[in-house]
């Protein structure tokens, strides 16, 4: 019997999971408790974060990535929340942290 390696599609060191709507979801909440504690209820928190995903789709991951792992959970000193991935943000959150992501893979 064979043990799995990197290569092999049982190695759970290499499994990348498929970006849905629902894992995004999940890893924006999971992070947002993660660097924050817990939050208050946000009454429309499955509207805002579907929203985000129609807009973004999987590139939503790379604007997650972003905050929560190069901005620690920050946006310009203040601590990101649910609320900060409404469309309404989307000019001085989203598309920046976009930008911002996609200049440095390009730079590489």
């Amino acid at each position: 019997m064979s043990s799995p390696t990197l290569l092999a599609p049982e190695s759970a060191a290499r499994t990348i999971p498929e970006i849905t709507q629902e894992w995004l979801t999940a890893h924006i909440l999971s992070e947002i408790a993660r660097l924050h504690g817990p939050q208050l209820p946000v009454w429309n928190q499955d509207q805002i974060l579907s929203g985000f995903w129609e807009r973004f789709g999987p590139d939503g991951r790379i604007i997650a990535d972003r905050i929560f792992g190069t901005h620690a959970g920050f946006w310009k000193g203040a601590p990101v929340t649910v609320l900060r991935f409404q469309a309404s943000h989307d000019e001085f959150f989203s598309l920046p942290l976009l930008a911002e992501a996609r200049d440095i893979q390009g730079d590489h």
